[in-house]
């Protein structure tokens, strides 16, 4: 009985020891998810800001669109002249060709900023998948704690059977010693009146 007690305690106590460190498991999990999370906000700044800088060079494209649509209505109407329209058309075009640098210079940015865009969405997507693997993570710890702790709540019990258990068994032997002790007694005080029967009859024979 008392080894079975001793190894309830061991277990008790082993069972408390894996509470402690999946307590501290779940600590390091929300640590890590806290961090991950820190990381989905900034990235989702940058994602924003990138955005931001994409929509102002898409609007500047538009606006030198609409310059290079209107260049291209005054070297229509440019023609009637001579030499003043020739000039004006050499002008132009160098404006032209000034604005097509320009939109070409344009096109690039957005393509860098697209591809920035495209790296910040691949990021934010890892993060949401990183997130989601602590997240479940985090969620089989949780399970496993209340496991644990339903476990040691068993073993709590059964620790409390067993020390009913040896109470009563401790009590039954009291109850069994009293016994024995008033056993003893009676068969004290009958050895004595069988010493006296003995020699009550020895004395008629001696006479």
């Amino acid at each position: 009985m008392q080894n079975q007690l001793d190894s309830a305690k061991e277990g008790a106590e082993k069972a408390q020891a894996e509470n402690n460190d999946l307590k501290k498991h779940v600590g390091n999990i929300k640590s890590e998810l806290d961090q991950a999370n820190a990381q989905r906000s900034e990235l989702q700044k940058k994602l924003d800001q990138a955005t931001n800088e994409l929509k102002s060079a898409k609007s500047q494209l538009e606006d030198k669109q609409s310059r290079l649509e209107a260049v291209q209505s005054e070297l229509v109407s440019a023609k009637g002249g001579a030499e003043k329209a020739q000039a004006e058309n050499n002008d132009l075009r160098k404006q032209v060709g000034d604005l097509k640098s320009e939109l070409d210079q344009a096109n690039a940015q957005r393509s860098e900023l697209q591809k920035k865009l495209d790296q910040s969405t691949n990021a934010l997507k890892s993060a949401k998948s990183q997130l989601e693997d602590k997240q479940s993570r985090l969620d089989s710890a949780n399970q496993e704690t209340e496991q644990a702790q339903a476990e040691a709540s068993d073993l709590k019990a059964h620790v409390a059977n067993l020390r009913s258990e040896l109470d009563q068994a401790n009590t039954q032997r009291s109850d069994l010693q009293s016994k024995l002790g008033q056993a003893n007694s009676e068969i004290t005080e009958l050895k004595s009146e069988l010493e006296q029967a003995k020699a009550a009859r020895k004395e008629p024979q001696s006479e």
